[in-house]
C-alpha cells in the first residue's frame, strides 16, 4: 500500500486572552497525551467557544478544533464543528472561512468513503477560493479533489487535478505543497503503471524533504521511504523494497506522528518478506501493526492487515485462521465499501476455500461489473457536480449583472417615456400602445403553441424510450444474465452432458438474438395478439426458469380467468414483471422455492410472486432498476403493488390486476 499524503495542518495563531482555552488547545494538539485525552481538551475547547462571539477570531479557533477532532479520528465531533463553522460564517458572509466549512464537509465525506458528496463540496469550496484570488488555500484543496478523484479510479483527472497544484505552489515558493504534489504524482504515475516516473516523482519528493527540512517534517521521508518501497514491490523488486521499509521504519518520530502510515509500512515490509518466503519475522509485523490501528482506533487499512495474515497462515498451512482472518478482510472491505479490496479478498477466499470457489468466482464477477459501473456513475455524477457548482455561480453572477442592467433600462424607459408624453398626441400615444399590446399577444399565441406541441413530442419520445429501456432490461437482459451464469458454471466441466446443456445455451442464444431483431423491426407489436395461450407462455417462462436455476419453482393459475378478454398489452406486462420476479431471485434471494401464483378476485386478478430467501430491508436498500420496472409496468395499467420482505424470512410480491377487458 501506498502512503498518501496527510493534510496540510490548519495553523491559525490563536491569541487569546483567556489562559483556558489556550492551554485546551495547545494539550488538545499534543502529541503527549493519548487521543482520548486530547478528544476530551479539545471538547472542553469547543465549550469555551461557542458561549463567545461570532468573530473572525474565534471562527478561526473553530477550524483549529475541526483540525483537532481529525487528528484524533472523531469524525461525528469533525463533522458537527464544521456544521457550526458553516453556520457562523455564513451570518457572518465570510466566504474566506465559508470556502474553510465546504473544504472541511469534503474531509468529512472523503474519509466516511461518501466519495461524491467530497467532491461537490471540494467544488464549492474551489469556486469561492477563486472568487477571493486565495491561491495557497487553491493549492492545497486541488490536492484534496485529486485524492476523491483518485479513489474513484479516474488516475487522468487526478493528474490534472494536482499538477494544477503544483503550478500554484511553485509559483507561491510552498515548499511542503511542492513536496507533497510530487509524491502524489509518484502514487498516481505507478497506478497507471508507469513506474519509471513514478520513481522520478517519489525521488524528487524525497530530496525536497531531505533538503527542506525546516518547512517539511522528518516523517515526510519515513513516507516517500515507504512509497519507494510499495512502487519496487510491484515492479518485483522485492530485496530493494525491503531495504527501503526498514530504512522508512528506522526515522524518528515515526510511530508517534504518523501511526497510520506506520502502520502500512509495517503491513508492507510483512508482505514483502512473505513473497520472500522470509517467514520467521512476518507474524509480529502484522499483529504489531494491528495492535497500533485498534488501540488508535485507525480504521484504514485493517483490512488489508487481515488480508495479508491469512495469506501468511495459508503459507503455514494453518488453514483454520487462514480462512478466519480471510473473511474478517472481505467484511471488513465491504463495510468500508472497497471494491477493489474486496475482490482481492474474493480471491484469496477461493484460495483457502477451494470448496466454495466457484461461489467466490461468480461473486468476484458481481463485484468486478458493479465496480466498473459504479465508477462510471462517479465520473459522470464528478462531472455533472463541476457543471451544476459552475452554473450556480454564473446564475448568481448574472443575477447581479441582470440587476444593474434592469435598473439602466427602467431609467432609460422612463425617460424616453416622458419625451414620447411631450412630443407626442395622446391620441396617437394610445393606438401606437394598443398596437403593441396586440403583437405581444399574437407572438405570445405562437409561442405557446410552439411550446405546447415541443411539449408533447417531447413526452412521446421520453414515453418510447421508457419502454424501450423496460423491454431491453426485462426481456434481453435477464436472458443474458441467466445464460452468461449458467455458462460460467459450465466452464471448469468437459463431458457430454455439459456440452449438450452448452448446445442449449447456444439456442437461447439465437432466441435472444430474434428477440432483438423483432423489437428492432417493430417495439410496438403485441406479443401475445397470437393464438398461443398466455398461460402456455408462462408456463414456458417457468420450464425455462426450472432448466437454469436449482431453485424450485412450483405455480398455480385459477383456470377461471379468461386470458382472451384480457388486454394484449396488459398480458405483456404481467409476463415481464414475472420474468423480473424470477431474475431477482435468482441473483439476489438464494431461496430454495419459488411459488408463482394468479388468483381470480371480483374485481381484480392477484398475481403472487413468493420466495423463501434471505429477504431485504426496504427501507435500508435503495430499489434496482428491476424493482423500479416491476412498479412503473404496474402503474402502466393502473394496478398496485405491495412487497412484504424482511432479512432472514423471504420475499412476497402481490400485485393487483384491474379487470379493464377488451
Amino acid at each position: 500500500m501506498f502512503c498518501f499524503c496527510s493534510r496540510n495542518e490548519v495553523r491559525s495563531d490563536v491569541d487569546s486572552s483567556n489562559d483556558s482555552l489556550r492551554k485546551f488547545l495547545t494539550y488538545a494538539e499534543s502529541n503527549n497525551f493519548n487521543y482520548e485525552k486530547r478528544r476530551d481538551f479539545n471538547h472542553k475547547a469547543l465549550s469555551i467557544i461557542l458561549k463567545r462571539e461570532n468573530d473572525s477570531l474565534n471562527r478561526e479557533n473553530l477550524i483549529k478544533i475541526a483540525w483537532n477532532y481529525y487528528q484524533v479520528n472523531r469524525w461525528k465531533d469533525f463533522k458537527k464543528t464544521t456544521d457550526i463553522l458553516l453556520k457562523q460564517s455564513i451570518h457572518k458572509e465570510a466566504t474566506n472561512h465559508i470556502a474553510e466549512s465546504y473544504r472541511y464537509a469534503g474531509i468529512y465525506y472523503e474519509n466516511t468513503n461518501v466519495n461524491d458528496s467530497a467532491f461537490h463540496f471540494y467544488s464549492k469550496a474551489e469556486k469561492l477560493l477563486i472568487k477571493n484570488k486565495n491561491r495557497k488555500k487553491l493549492c492545497v484543496l486541488y490536492q484534496d479533489k485529486a485524492r476523491v478523484q483518485f479513489y474513484i479510479n479516474d488516475y487522468l483527472a487526478s493528474e490534472e487535478s494536482i499538477i494544477k497544484s503544483l503550478e500554484i505552489a511553485q509559483k507561491l515558493n510552498i515548499k511542503l505543497e511542492i513536496y507533497n504534489c510530487y509524491f502524489f504524482l509518484g502514487i498516481v504515475s505507478n497506478e497507471l503503471g508507469q513506474y519509471n516516473k513514478s520513481h522520478e516523482y517519489h525521488n524528487k519528493a524525497l530530496l525536497w524533504a531531505r533538503k527542506n527540512q525546516s518547512e517539511i517534517k522528518n516523517q515526510s521521508v519515513a513516507i516517500c521511504l515507504n512509497n519507494i518501497g510499495y512502487n519496487y514491490s510491484c515492479e518485483g523488486k522485492l530485496k530493494l523494497a525491503v531495504h527501503f521499509f526498514k530504512n522508512a521504519l528506522l526515522e524518528n518520530n515515526f510511530l508517534n506522528e504518523k501511526p497510520y502510515f506506520f502502520c502500512t509500512t509495517l503491513d508492507n515490509l510483512g508482505n514483502v518478506n512473505l513473497k520472500l518466503k522470509k517467514l520467521d519475522e512476518v507474524p509480529k509485523l502484522f499483529l504489531t501493526s494491528s495492535k497500533i490501528r485498534d488501540s488508535l482506533n485507525i480504521d484504514m487499512g485493517k483490512n488489508i492487515n487481515k488480508l495479508y495474515l491469512s495469506e501468511y497462515y495459508t503459507a503455514v498451512k494453518d488453514t483454520l485462521k487462514a480462512k478466519q482472518y480471510a473473511h474478517e478482510a472481505f467484511n471488513l472491505s465491504k463495510s468500508f465499501k472497497a471494491p477493489k479490496d474486496m475482490l482481492l479478498c474474493l480471491k484469496q477466499l477461493s484460495v483457502v476455500e477451494p470448496e466454495n470457489a466457484l461461489k467466490y468466482s461468480q461473486d468476484y464477477i458481481k463485484v468486478s461489473d458493479s465496480m466498473q459501473q459504479i465508477e462510471r456513475e462517479n465520473r459522470n455524477k464528478f462531472a455533472k457536480i463541476a457543471y451544476e457548482t459552475e452554473e450556480i455561480t454564473n446564475q448568481k453572477d448574472e443575477a447581479v449583472q441582470q440587476k444593474w442592467i434592469s435598473f439602466c433600462i427602467l431609467t432609460a424607459m422612463c425617460i424616453l417615456s416622458v419625451l414620447i408624453f411631450i412630443i407626442i398626441a395622446q391620441k396617437v400615444k394610445q393606438k401606437e400602445f394598443q398596437f403593441v399590446q396586440e403583437q405581444q399577444k399574437s407572438n405570445e399565441d405562437i409561442y405557446e403553441l410552439i411550446q405546447s406541441q415541443q411539449t408533447k413530442i417531447d413526452e412521446g419520445r421520453d414515453l418510447e424510450k421508457k419502454r424501450i429501456a423496460q423491454e431491453l432490461h426485462d426481456g434481453i437482459m435477464n436472458k443474458l444474465t441467466s445464460t452468461r451464469l449458467n455458462l460460467h458454471m459450465l466452464n471448469n466441466k468437459n463431458n457430454d452432458e455439459t456440452v449438450k446443456k452448452n448446445l442449449s445455451f447456444i439456442n437461447e442464444i439465437q432466441n435472444i438474438e430474434k428477440e432483438i431483431r423483432n423489437i428492432a423491426h417493430d417495439l410496438n407489436k403485441e406479443v401475445f395478439t397470437h393464438t398461443v395461450s398466455f398461460i402456455l407462455a408462462i408456463e414456458a417462462l417457468l420450464k425455462e426458469q426450472r432448466n437454469i436455476s436449482s431453485i424450485y419453482c412450483h405455480s398455480e393459475f385459477d383456470k377461471r380467468i379468461n386470458w382472451d378478454l384480457i388486454e394484449s398489452n396488459k398480458k405483456v406486462h404481467i409476463y415481464r414483471i414475472i420474468q423480473e420476479g424470477l431474475n431477482n431471485c435468482n441473483k439476489h434471494s438464494q431461496a430454495q422455492n419459488i411459488v408463482i401464483s394468479i388468483f381470480d378476485k371480483i374485481d381484480h386478478i392477484l398475481l403472487e410472486i413468493y420466495d423463501d430467501g434471505i429477504g431485504f430491508s426496504l427501507n435500508a436498500k435503495k430499489k434496482g432498476i428491476g424493482l423500479l420496472n416491476i412498479y412503473s409496468r404496474t402503474n402502466t395499467f393502473g394496478g398496485a403493488v405491495e412487497i412484504i420482505t424482511k432479512q432472514g424470512i423471504g420475499t412476497n410480491i402481490m400485485i393487483n390486476i384491474p379487470k379493464n377487458l377488451k
